[in-house]
């Protein structure tokens, strides 16, 4: 079997979750020995006998996708808020909207795998997608998820910390769907070191709340430290720690 894989987003320019997923999924497909190849935005190649798809991105692909091999999707969708339900369900009934684009490119997959049972729920009751097409495929965790040598990430970013002083660590982008705002001021509350580890969000509407954020950290007189995007060693590490 030929499988061609679409990640959200072009992997040279941007890595995150559903990019780590969608590089595991590939490896451990290979593993098995089936043929596994990431799709060229713009560029088709050899014709698979199926696409995946991870993320709900680019509609547009998944209609020419379908068109050319059956088609299976990884939503990786959240949308928590009785807000985004409620505009999920309008929206996705008119033409011309995002949502309704990806309602369509739901309904053209073969196959949706949700990562949970609270995600099957919510493509069922926002999307309202076939549920005889869903299955749930929880996400894996990586045999060298933690690291064996936590003193070296402390020595390489946290020198002044004992080395029994506990922290909380947040590997994640520093944006509004992750929460980070109300962390930091709750470190701030309680009093409690904590280190931010991941890229900020490059989503124009999120500027002000970044800059909130990392006023907050810069004010902190160092509880609070942010690191930036680290290595896959370093986060490892870091979780041990």
């Amino acid at each position: 079997m030929k499988v061609g894989v679409f990640t959200r987003m072009p992997l040279m320019f941007y890595s995150g979750g559903a990019e780590v997923q969608a590089e595991k999924t590939v490896e451990w497909l290979r593993r098995r020995n089936v043929e596994v190849h990431y799709v060229e935005y713009g560029a088709w190649g050899q014709k698979p006998d199926i696409f995946h798809f991870f993320g709900l991105c680019f509609p547009d692909l998944v209609k020419e996708a379908a068109a050319r091999a059956p088609v299976v999707v990884s939503p990786i969708y959240n949308g928590g808020s009785l807000y985004e339900m409620a505009k999920t369900k309008l929206l996705r009934r008119f033409p011309f909207t995002v949502h309704h684009s990806q309602w369509r490119a739901l309904c053209l997959a073969q196959c949706l795998m949700p990562n949970s049972l609270a995600e099957k729920r919510q493509l069922l009751c926002h999307w309202g997608v076939d549920e005889d097409k869903i299955r749930v495929v929880p996400n894996g965790v990586d045999e060298s998820f933690i690291g064996k040598a936590p003193y070296r990430f402390r020595e390489k970013f946290l020198p002044d910390l004992l080395p029994e002083e506990r922290f909380v660590l947040s590997a994640a982008r520093i944006e509004k769907n992750k929460n980070t705002l109300l962390l930091v001021k709750a470190a701030l509350k309680m009093r409690f070191p904590l280190v931010l580890a991941g890229q900020m969000s490059f989503a124009k509407d999120e500027g002000t709340y970044i800059r909130e954020v990392m006023d907050l950290v810069a004010s902190s007189s160092g509880l609070v430290r942010y690191l930036g995007p680290l290595s896959r060693e370093d986060l490892r590490e870091g979780y041990a720690a």
